[in-house]
């Protein structure tokens, strides 16, 4: 039915034929009431409103109705469009990150704060026409993954969005080279690789996690390279300085640069924090007669 009204739509000669259309979308439900004709202040035609069954209440005629049935329509497909590529990459996102928000990144440490308040700018500047990426570098378990994928949350509705875990993907990429494999035969790399060039954001989650093989800096300067003037998030726990001592990573890290602010995130381990204090940590066992 979408279909049918967007076509009707794009031809504004065709009044009658989406009066038409309308009136049948409607005959599932009995009519049980019409009022009399009106001008309808939107469109300025003549209309009725009609009552169903089913306690809907529909503008015979009024083009606004219309109007606000193609808009639907395009919406849930831009939504399903959407969708696509955030499900072509939901394996690759941690399971407690599928639905975390700003809310809920409660850091009293100072650099994670501003990383916080600089990625809700990005959100809420992020435009198509003006491609920004970021680059989060620090240490384990500052909270680099999370806020990426508070970003990504944020954004997923609205535009083309994925999260990518580096080291799964090359690893599944080298999968897929086994032409009997499963990856291989549902042509997983293409597809991947037009998913990762299409889409509106990327982020690469772990740079630098990967095995550091030749093979497996090429995969990730392909990556990278497939992202030029596009919106891109990358995190590492590497410095620059870090990446810099490879010349490969070196060529990478300088192209992921182009357009691209970094942001570094300092701090404790939130993993860790506390876990070896004396008013947590309980030992399993006494420690005087150990179980080995």
């Amino acid at each position: 039915m979408a279909k049918q009204l967007s076509d009707v739509m794009k031809d504004k000669n065709k009044a009658d034929s989406i009066d038409e259309l309308i009136k049948n979308c409607n005959q599932a439900s009995k009519q049980i009431s019409e009022s009399d004709p009106f001008i309808c202040l939107g469109c300025k035609r003549k209309v009725t409103e009609i009552t169903f069954e089913s306690g809907y209440k529909f503008k015979y005629n009024c083009h606004c109705e219309a109007i606000k049935m193609g808009k639907k329509a395009q919406a849930k497909n831009e939504y399903i469009k959407h969708s696509r590529y955030f499900d072509a990459s939901l394996k690759y996102i941690p399971q407690q990150y599928h639905f975390v928000t700003f809310d809920q990144v409660n850091s009293t440490d100072p650099s994670v704060e501003r990383a916080k308040r600089i990625s809700e700018r990005y959100v809420n500047s992020f435009s198509k026409n003006n491609p920004q990426s970021l680059y989060f570098y620090g240490g384990f378990g500052l909270g680099k993954t999370m806020l990426s994928a508070c970003i990504m949350n944020a954004l997923k509705n609205s535009y083309k969005v994925m999260f990518i875990d580096v080291s799964m993907l090359l690893n599944d990429f080298k999968l897929a080279w086994n032409k009997d494999s499963e990856l291989a035969k549902s042509n997983y790399t293409e597809k991947m690789m037009m998913y990762i060039r299409t889409a509106d954001l990327v982020i690469f989650d772990d740079i630098g996690a990967e095995q550091g093989l030749k093979t497996d800096k090429s995969m990730l300067n392909n990556l990278v390279n497939s992202r030029m003037q596009k919106h891109s998030i990358f995190t590492s726990n590497l410095k620059n300085t870090e990446l810099a001592k490879d010349t490969d990573y070196e060529r990478i890290f300088s192209r992921m640069m182009e357009r691209c602010t970094p942001v570094a995130f300092a701090g404790v381990d939130q993993r860790r924090k506390d876990k070896f204090s004396k008013e947590v940590y309980q030992p399993a066992y006494d420690l005087s007669n150990p179980p080995f």
